[in-house]
């Protein structure tokens, strides 16, 4: 079963958020989307499905993916904009 999106940086407390990032490592692309629907990030963010279409998530360099663990639970994040979206 995919990761289902969770909450943001925003939405947590620096705490969470620091232990997280002080445990991550970061993954690439494909490894992120084995594990989250990139359809579902791609429309969270309105990214186009294809590249015919304009900007996709894959050809948005901006990006970084990681896994790592979020309050005691495995998770895989991606940061968009400096804020970090986490996936559980």
């Amino acid at each position: 079963m995919k990761k289902q999106y969770y909450t943001n940086c925003i939405g947590s407390t620096a705490e969470a958020i620091n232990n997280m990032i002080d445990r991550a490592r970061e993954i690439t692309y494909k490894t992120f989307l084995k594990h989250v629907d990139w359809r579902e990030v791609s429309e969270m963010f309105g990214y186009d499905l294809s590249p015919k279409q304009g900007l996709t998530l894959k050809n948005d360099w901006h990006i970084g993916y990681y896994k790592s663990v979020y309050k005691g639970r495995p998770c895989y994040y991606l940061t968009h904009s400096a804020i970090e979206y986490i996936f559980i």
